[in-house]
């Protein structure tokens, strides 16, 4: 497969020739983006295909017009085929529907013979996912975290140790079935395989967050048009995976109402004039923007004070609810004090600092790494998610080539064991 027509000047070195080929698919409330791309084990991404397309039948991250979103799908995937020159069959699939929910638990398991083994390891996890799925809830990631024997702590991988206490420190994150099942319906009628699954605020967290970040703690919020999500890392560990079914379309929907101006000019309002700065200029600069329902042509006259005025209330709405999800939660200080935004709505001027006041924290936006082949300005915080996905999904494939042990649970729980008990062999 050749890549040159989308290679840029003074490109690095040639990736490996057996370089995979990573497709990743978000399906959002206000767009789907597809993105196709390869890479190499020293973090080296490339772009071979991307698609954007508006997004229909999908609200809130929810399925409520398979055929509408199956097009929208079906599209995006498409363009991003074209331009990559390739037919993929298997697709990183991030979700965030179905009251998606992260949790972290202890399973364990005495073993059979004094020694433990690959079906000791695999009755801890099969416990795990006993305990994680009870209620009808359906895992979407399932990450160990440490492995625990008689005692003994940190233990990399505990087959053919001598112990008959069996423990691990497992972080699983699930949604409720039915919309779940409803999203990858979608994708399966699309011909695609959803070969990896992904919560949404994890994969925009791994796309704009560092490691050091995510050892020392850090929290992330992804503010897209129908959902925030929120991911909080620890010690390089996930502890806390949430969504929330509100977005920035909400403030597109208070600024067309409190204007009387169609949707679509609100949103354009929105995105080249919404401010949270308190500044003493936005008194006198003022924008003109088209009237609904009047005469035709009529036009009205707002000031980006006023403008703030609009916005403001409802950042305020959706921080408070991440501050209930947050206290409710019960994290430790350490993961809340630093704070990264992204996603659409991050892009509104002056919302890092509004949300610095509000949470008494240190805040940025994230954007996602760089990627070759692409400009950084056209992948910004509104493609935090797939970016993210595509990086984790790399960085899983070479893991299981190296012997890694931290996988994503895919389309079946009986091959995530498989495959976690093939890479620990290998």
């Amino acid at each position: 497969m050749s890549t040159n027509d989308r290679t840029v000047a003074n490109r690095p070195p040639p990736l490996p020739r057996r370089a995979p080929v990573i497709a990743a698919l978000d399906v959002g409330t206000s767009k789907v983006v597809c993105l196709i791309a390869t890479g190499d084990d020293r973090g080296r991404t490339r772009l071979l295909g991307i698609g954007h397309q508006r997004s229909r039948g999908i609200k809130a991250g929810m399925v409520i017009d398979p055929d509408a979103a199956e097009q929208s799908v079906r599209a995006a995937v498409g363009q991003a085929e074209r331009m990559a020159g390739v037919t993929m069959e298997q697709i990183s699939l991030a979700v965030s529907c179905g009251r998606l929910k992260s949790q972290r638990f202890v399973a364990r398991a005495r073993t059979e013979t004094g020694f433990a083994g690959d079906v000791d390891v695999a009755r801890v996890l099969e416990g795990g996912e006993s305990y994680a799925t009870r209620g009808g809830r359906t895992l979407v990631q399932f990450h160990t975290e440490a492995w625990h024997l008689d005692g003994a702590e940190g233990v990399a991988d505990p087959r053919g140790m001598a112990g008959n206490d069996l423990t691990a420190d497992l972080v699983a994150v699930t949604a409720d079935d039915g919309p779940l099942q409803n999203v990858l319906a979608v994708v399966e009628r699309c011909y695609l395989e959803p070969h990896q699954l992904a919560a949404t605020p994890f994969a925009s967290a791994m796309a704009v967050t560092t490691a050091d970040e995510r050892n020392l703690g850090v929290l992330v919020i992804d503010i897209g048009a129908g959902i925030t999500s929120m991911a909080a890392f620890l010690g390089g560990e996930l502890v806390l995976a949430e969504v929330i079914p509100v977005g920035a379309h909400l403030i597109t929907f208070d600024i067309a109402r409190r204007l009387v101006t169609p949707v679509t000019e609100a949103e354009r309002i929105k995105t080249l004039y919404g401010t949270l700065l308190p500044a003493l200029s936005n008194e006198h600069e003022t924008l003109s923007y088209s009237v609904t329902g009047g005469e035709e042509g009529a036009t009205g006259r707002v000031s980006r004070a006023e403008l703030r005025a609009v916005i403001q209330p409802r950042v305020a709405g959706i921080a408070a609810l991440v501050r209930e999800r947050l206290e409710a939660a019960r994290l430790d200080r350490a993961a809340l004090e630093r704070i990264v935004l992204t996603g659409g709505g991050a892009q509104l001027e002056g919302i890092d600092g509004y949300w610095a006041e509000a949470r008494g924290a240190t805040v940025r936006i994230g954007k996602p790494g760089a990627i070759e082949g692409v400009s950084p300005d056209m992948l910004g915080p509104a493609f935090a998610t797939v970016s993210g996905l595509v990086g984790d999904a790399l960085q899983q494939h070479f893991a299981a080539h190296a012997g890694g042990t931290r996988g994503w649970r895919g389309s079946g729980y009986v091959s995530w064991i498989g495959n976690w008990l093939s890479r620990a062999k290998a």
